[in-house]
C-alpha cells in the first residue's frame, strides 16, 4: 500500500507545454507586464536590503575562514598572471605564438585570402 502513496502525485495526462504568457500561480490566469515588474521591483528590493542588512549571500555557507583563504588565493593567482603576462614582450608572444602553429596540423591553417 506504501508503494501506491508514492504515486500520488504524479501527474497523469499528456503532456502539456507552458504558454509564453501564463503565470505560474494556481490560478492559472496570465499575468501582465506591470504586475511582473512589479514583482521584479519587489524582488530587487528585498535582496538590496537584506544586502544593507549585513546578512550577506544567503546560498553562501562558507567560513570566514574560507571566504578569506579563497580572497587571498584570488589575489595570488591575479597576481601570477599579471606577471607573466608583464614579463613577456610583443615579440616573445609572438614567437610562442608561431610555434603553436608549427605544432598545429595544416587542417587549422589560416586560409590566404586576397592577392598574392
Amino acid at each position: 500500500m506504501s508503494d501506491a502513496r508514492a504515486y500520488d502525485a504524479v501527474a497523469r495526462g499528456k503532456l502539456r507545454l507552458k504558454r509564453a504568457g501564463a503565470s505560474t500561480s494556481t490560478e492559472g490566469g496570465t499575468t501582465s507586464k506591470r504586475a511582473k515588474k512589479r514583482a521584479k521591483k519587489t524582488a530587487t528590493a528585498t535582496t538590496t536590503e537584506g544586502d544593507e542588512r549585513g546578512t550577506g549571500d544567503v546560498g553562501d555557507r562558507r567560513t570566514e575562514a574560507e571566504k578569506a583563504y579563497e580572497e587571498a588565493y584570488r589575489k595570488q593567482h591575479e597576481a601570477r598572471l599579471v606577471r607573466e603576462l608583464a614579463s613577456k614582450s610583443h615579440k616573445d608572444k609572438v614567437r610562442e605564438f608561431n610555434e603553436k602553429l608549427s605544432k598545429m596540423s595544416e587542417h587549422h591553417d589560416l586560409p590566404k585570402i586576397g592577392p598574392g
